[in-house]
């Protein structure tokens, strides 16, 4: 999947509506006390304690946006499978709830991987384009020329 097709994927997902805030409550409900999870008026809530695997999960797939709690807002689908319960969210990351592991898997689905090699040259050219407009800029007086801080 290229980035415009993510870009527009996730600009979709962004304008879903949310499950209602009863549903992902009765679903979650088997899986409260095996993880320790919490749920508040405004979202579910991740336990204080947790072991340094499941920490280094959150921390390389959802990037911090999921470290303490999930807002019910951001949930978009749920699903149930003989695997698990699986909550897609708003931003790409699919948490997955199982009652046969000690920890709860976290995937991106519209991580960039490795970029098209069309869309690193575009990166380039681009960058390129724009640094040589500002020394036009600066050439032409418009844009001061920055001096160099020792």
């Amino acid at each position: 999947m290229n980035i415009l097709k993510r870009k527009w994927a996730l600009c979709y997902m962004k304008r879903l509506p949310a499950v209602s805030k009863l549903e992902v409550c009765d679903k979650l409900r088997p899986y409260l006390r095996h993880y320790g999870l919490t749920l508040s008026d405004t979202e579910i809530i991740f336990p204080k304690r947790r072991c340094y695997y499941q920490k280094l999960l959150q921390f390389i797939y959802a990037y911090g946006i999921y470290e303490e709690s999930i807002p019910y807002e951001s949930v978009i689908y749920i699903m149930e499978t003989p695997v698990g319960l699986h909550l897609l969210l708003r931003t790409g990351h699919e948490f997955t709830f199982t009652l046969e592991s000690p920890h709860w898997q976290i995937r991106n689905l519209y991580d960039y991987d490795k970029p098209l090699m069309i869309t690193v040259c575009w990166w380039r050219f681009s960058g390129q384009a724009v640094m040589l407009w500002w020394k036009v800029e600066e050439w032409l007086g418009i844009r001061e020329k920055k001096q160099p801080q020792l």
